[in-house]
């Protein structure tokens, strides 16, 4: 499990902090991992500072599905969105504005799709 901002883009820390166990049928088809969300760009939501995001390995998704982008080697968890032909990572905090990229620019990638948020009470 590692780390990955709910904010700016930010570097993702790829450092392992540790293990959580999961029941396979929660996380459906394809290779899947965790990633403990720093910021609060996510809060409307409901990723909050500190949640678990379970990410489900994918290069492509739909608009409108939230994902793990990665933008100059940076990450951040936001909503994708296709506008004007050009992907536009979206906050679900109003104190963030939308980040927008040329779709096909080599500075983009899409890590994953977030599947699940798990959090302690």
């Amino acid at each position: 499990m590692g780390r990955v901002p709910a904010g700016g883009p930010r570097e993702a820390v790829e450092e392992v902090e540790g293990e959580m166990l999961l029941d396979p049928g929660l996380a459906g088809d394809g290779e899947v991992f965790f990633l403990r969300v720093s910021g609060d760009s996510m809060t409307g939501a409901h990723i909050c500072d500190g949640d678990h995001v379970l990410v489900r390995v994918q290069a492509r998704a739909e608009d409108g599905e939230i994902v793990v982008a990665v933008i100059d080697g940076d990450a951040t968890v936001k909503r994708l969105r296709r506008w004007k032909g050009k992907i536009r990572l979206e906050a679900a905090n109003p104190a963030y504005p939308p980040i927008v990229v040329p779709a096909g620019a080599a500075s983009f990638r899409i890590a994953g799709k977030v599947v699940g948020v798990y959090r302690k009470l």
